[in-house]
């Protein structure tokens, strides 16, 4: 359809025709081909464009043509490569920068953008040298792809290289088989008694946490194969069953609070993710950056904990110091105006615990509080008509 001006009459009859169109009152509109045009297309898809010219009513412009349907991908999924053989063209290089050839080493098969050789200042094409090999180029034009061979990923990948990690893990297989009898003979030597060789021989030489190193006959290559499994580890969910304990997340795998805070402190093999976190030199790091700010704070700006790490421990070590010492001097000024009293005889303790507890007037433990979960909306544990329990009644006997 013709997109020039047209006067409000025959713009009205031509709407009206299309309408009669889509209402069946008349035959489709036909292109040249015989084919009827669909009358409830839209416009957009109808009109050909500016460019195209095309004055009788067609579709033309919205399908192949015999010869874009030539240029379809012919190249299939596994057709993509030819495997083996050389990438360079010719073993020999050129002796001169040729028309076409990459502007930085002089070499055909790619373009400078492409080129994986250093960038140099002055390129072959101005110098005419040739420093590189020439590749072979593509048999292929990457518009003739299909959809599935364009996005592989696994292209040119030779499965048989494969065979190498399978004989990678059986060395390693066979390294720790080996390790386990020459084990188990060391322990028959050591034995004294007829008891601990047969002990032995029934147990086994157990080596969750055995580290092997692997060493191919090449000696390029050294892999460290460590079991991290330990079996005799009881996970957290299981250190206390109550299901009012600490909570355990099972996506992070933590328990930050101690699952059993009424045991003894120095019996507890686990104690909680926090009590680990909270160990070691996590403490004097804590005490260094809150130093580093309170310096700060007071106008102490030669004390950066980020970009001076090393004078503000310093700094930090000299002010615990001081502090310690100022501490003894107050205490020997004490001791020396009231004399030696019964404050320096360490107390006795009995066996501490993080468990809060409540005693009753006459000396009884009270039952421990329980985790309180916020109250429903809706009345709880409440029997309409006789019911003994909220799921499950059912009439029997003439009750529920």
């Amino acid at each position: 359809m013709s997109l020039n001006y047209q006067r409000q009459k025959d713009f009205q009859k031509r709407k009206d025709l299309e309408e009669a169109r889509k209402a069946g009152r008349i035959p489709a509109e036909v292109d040249e081909e015989g084919r009827d045009i669909n009358p409830h297309l839209p416009n957009y898809i109808t009109q050909a464009p500016f460019y195209v010219a095309q004055d009788v009513p067609s579709m033309k412009h919205q399908y192949f043509t015999n010869e874009e349907k030539k240029k379809q991908p012919k190249i299939g999924f596994n057709d993509r490569f030819k495997r083996g053989g050389s990438l360079l063209a010719s073993k020999k290089k050129a002796t001169h920068y040729r028309r076409g050839a990459c502007k930085n080493c002089g070499a055909t098969g790619h373009k400078a953008k492409d080129c994986l050789d250093r960038p140099r200042r002055r390129g072959a094409k101005i110098t005419g040298k040739v420093s590189s090999h020439d590749y072979k180029k593509a048999e292929y034009d990457e518009r003739e792809l299909t959809y599935d061979a364009s996005r592989d990923s696994w292209a040119n990948y030779d499965p048989s290289s494969y065979l190498n990690t399978v004989d990678k893990f059986k060395k390693i297989e066979a390294a720790r088989s080996k390790m386990r009898v020459d084990e188990l003979k060391r322990r028959l030597n050591d034995a004294t008694t007829e008891e601990e060789r047969e002990h032995i021989l029934t147990t086994g030489i157990k080596d969750e946490d055995k580290t092997i190193d692997v060493v191919p006959e090449d000696g390029k290559v050294k892999s460290t194969i460590r079991n991290l499994r330990q079996r005799e580890n009881i996970a957290k969910y299981l250190r206390n069953l109550d299901p009012n304990s600490a909570y355990y997340d099972a996506k992070t795998r933590s328990m930050r609070e101690n699952p059993n805070p009424n045991v003894d402190p120095a019996e507890l093999e686990y104690a909680g993710d926090n009590f680990t976190r909270y160990s070691g030199d996590f403490k004097d790091f804590a005490e260094q950056q809150k130093y580093a700010y309170q310096a700060f704070e007071e106008g102490k700006t030669d004390v950066h904990f980020q970009a001076t790490p090393t004078a503000a421990e310093r700094l930090h070590r000299s002010f615990k110091e001081s502090k310690q010492k100022e501490l003894a001097e107050a205490k020997l000024r004490i001791t020396k105006k009231y004399g030696q009293t019964g404050f320096q005889k360490p107390l006795h303790r009995s066996n501490q615990s993080l468990s809060y507890q409540k005693y009753a007037p006459t000396g009884q433990l009270l039952p421990s509080d329980t985790i309180m979960f916020p109250s429903s909306k809706y009345e709880e544990d409440i029997f309409l008509a006789n019911h003994t329990s909220i799921f499950g009644s059912y009439w029997k006997d003439g009750k529920w």
